[in-house]
């Protein structure tokens, strides 16, 4: 959901006009970017996940169809664009406190805006979330509250480990 300021932006009622056809899918949109200056044509971003199993390339492509067609009807974009549709990715960017909170437990790699005892980048477990501030146990340090006006960039931490041979 876009915040307050986001809700009368081009990007709010993008998200207000996208958000319906993707749960229409069993999607949930998870971010939505706008690219590009006025007179250019612009690129719509739009990524979209499920709870659990993921997103096909044909369930984006089908996707990209359907929002083409429903942005091409409402005319909020007055110049040409380009709709990108895909997964946030494994590694992906969390934004609102429903990202973080559906990763508690998880590793996360949060880069600050400003130094916060002395760390501008903070890697650890992610133990909770609110609207003001995330709290992650970093090892060697112990729990450290963020607040969430600090963050420039937090980011899930996936970690491939070497499966055994037998």
């Amino acid at each position: 959901m876009p915040s307050q300021t986001e809700t009368n932006s081009l990007k709010g009622k993008l998200w207000s006009l996208l958000d319906p056809v993707i749960a229409d899918e069993g999607l949930a949109l998870w971010d939505l970017h706008l690219v590009g200056s006025p007179g250019r044509p612009q690129r719509i971003q739009v990524f979209v996940d499920r709870e659990a199993g993921g997103v096909s390339l044909d369930e984006c492509a089908s996707l990209s169809r359907r929002m083409g067609a429903v942005l091409d009807v409402e005319g909020l974009i007055d110049n040409a664009y380009n709709l990108e549709v895909s997964s946030p990715g494994v590694e992906r960017t969390l934004h609102r406190v429903e990202h973080f909170q559906r990763y508690l437990g998880e590793p996360v790699r949060l880069k600050l805006g400003y130094a916060l005892d002395g760390r501008r980048n903070i890697a650890g477990s992610l133990q909770s979330a609110s609207e003001d501030q995330v709290e992650v146990d970093v090892p060697g340090v112990g729990l450290l509250a963020v607040p969430k006006e600090a963050i420039r960039r937090a980011t899930l931490v996936v970690s491939f480990a070497k499966g055994r041979k037998e």
